[in-house]
């Protein structure tokens, strides 16, 4: 029953191509085929990364967060992959030789995020920032993005309207210190953007 209500949401809002994503969805329960995607193409291709091993710690650990927080989850997304938590930070940063990105997902996808979502009803920044981190975990040496439709698929819930994450992206930009965009996609770096840094110091000025 999932399945079928999301399928036909993401069929609905004109989110998928594939002829076979309900299959896809399927063999992928209880995980969005999204988050087992960016898990097996990007995250896997980082040597310190433990491929199989890696992964299953990884969906285990954030199924036990979620069932240990109460927290009602009908399909687990990339926007469900607790980043706050110590533990999945660590091993999602430092753990991969990637430490130099806790203070992007400090600032920006844990604090900042928060703060977007508290002025509104359908509280979505923190799963798109936490969606848009876990798609900057690459070998390459040049980080390719992640566009605004692949988020949607991502992240949506039934229910929700699929265009609030463009005015959201737009509210990222303007608020994060560690966000990209190239042409139609963003990612996380491991530099703040030094403008963002001075705006928001200038407004605790009187």
């Amino acid at each position: 029953r999932i399945i079928d209500a999301f399928y036909d949401y993401y069929l609905e809002k004109a989110l998928i191509s594939e002829a076979d994503y309900k299959r896809k969805m399927e063999r992928a329960y209880p995980f969005h085929p999204f988050l087992i995607d960016v898990l097996h193409e990007r995250v896997s291709t980082i040597d310190k990364f433990n491929k199989t091993r890696g992964a299953l710690w990884l969906l285990s650990t954030v199924l036990h967060r979620i069932c240990m927080g109460k927290k009602g989850c009908k399909l687990v997304t990339t926007g469900d992959i607790p980043l706050e938590d110590a533990t999945i930070r660590d091993a999602l940063t430092s753990q991969l030789d990637k430490s130099e990105y806790i203070n992007a997902i400090n600032t920006d996808v844990v604090e900042k995020a928060k703060k977007i979502d508290e002025s509104r009803n359908v509280k979505i920044a923190e799963r798109i920032a936490r969606t848009i981190y876990i798609y900057s975990l690459i070998a390459a040496a040049k980080i390719s993005g992640i566009r605004p439709a692949q988020i949607k698929l991502a992240i949506c819930h039934v229910g929700e309207d699929p265009d609030l994450v463009d005015g959201i992206l737009q509210e990222m930009e303007r608020e994060f210190w560690y966000l990209r965009k190239e042409g139609n996609e963003y990612y996380f770096w491991i530099e703040p953007g030094i403008n963002k840094v001075i705006q928001d110091y200038k407004r605790e000025v009187t």
